[in-house]
């Protein structure tokens, strides 16, 4: 069964509060699902399957879905060692949504 945990982070609201909803209540931040994921001293490893908000509406973390020859090399990810560390052999990674991690969302390449 798949799990979700809900991380307690740092949102960027000057951010999302500069981008309005969209006609059908999508905003910025949604179009980061289904965007590969690259390490950052890697190629791809994976896609974004979920960005998870809070009971604000606001994000706060996003999950991505390893691709299954990966194994994530915590040196290779903008995310503290202890967040993946913990989430060793799963097939899911869940990203807490902070400044360093969002740039490393939006790349367009390794």
């Amino acid at each position: 069964m798949k799990w979700i945990a809900h991380l307690v982070i740092a949102l960027l609201p000057a951010a999302a509060a500069a981008q309005a909803p969209t006609a059908d209540g999508d905003t910025w931040y949604d179009t980061v699902v289904g965007m590969a994921v690259y390490g950052t001293r890697s190629g791809r490893i994976g896609t974004v399957i979920e960005v998870v908000r809070g009971a604000d509406g606001q994000p706060v973390a996003a999950i991505i879905g390893l691709d299954p020859a990966i194994d994530p090399d915590g040196r290779a990810l903008p995310l503290a060692w202890d967040n993946v560390r913990g989430q060793a052999g799963r097939a899911t990674l869940i990203a807490p949504w902070t400044a360093a991690a969002v740039r490393w969302l939006v790349r367009r390449e390794g």
